[in-house]
């Protein structure tokens, strides 16, 4: 930015022009702060740039704010994003995601599968054609809609996956193989 025009007169200490070094760029994200007691300096944060599609960056949360931003409930968080080939800069806006907990082998099924009643959250699961309650133990939510299932469930189980309210247990179902 260039703070002054040629032939003006300026103060003594005023500006002239600022430089940017965009080696490496700093993303100012808010968290909810929520997300307070699992962020973390270090963490490896993948980042998307809005108008940089099909693109992500590998950053690294710097710091945190050890205070809520006022009025927003979220926490301003500062990640590090080196950017050797210059194609970030000033004013763009981004996302970041950061992994902070990782289950190996677990199941997971999207969360508009669960349905809850007085007995409890469960899935509709297909066994030998027809749909049968199985209650399930959820861990927690995931990226992409997901939901972790702890108990209830196995590896190759079949279950139905869209927000469907007319079926229920017993039902009848013929499954398409595509």
């Amino acid at each position: 930015a260039r703070a002054a025009d040629p032939g003006q007169y300026i103060q003594v200490g005023a500006p002239l022009v600022t430089i940017v070094d965009l080696s490496a760029v700093e993303l100012q994200a808010n968290a909810p702060a929520s997300a307070a007691g699992v962020l973390r300096a270090g963490q490896p944060v993948t980042v998307t740039v809005d108008g940089l599609e099909g693109r992500s960056f590998d950053g690294e949360v710097m710091r945190i704010n050890p205070v809520a931003a006022e009025g927003t409930r979220t926490i301003p968080v500062y990640i590090r994003i080196d950017n050797e080939d210059g194609v970030l800069l000033g004013g763009m806006f981004a996302t970041g995601s950061v992994v902070t907990e990782q289950v190996e082998a677990a199941l997971a099924v999207p969360t508009e599968a669960l349905r809850e009643d007085a007995e409890g959250v469960h899935v509709l699961r297909i066994a030998d054609g027809t749909l049968e309650r199985a209650a399930v133990e959820t861990g927690g939510a995931w990226s992409g809609g997901l939901t972790r299932i702890d108990a209830g469930l196995s590896a190759g189980d079949r279950v139905i996956t869209a927000p469907l309210a007319e079926l229920s247990p017993g039902d009848a179902v013929t499954l398409v193989e595509e």
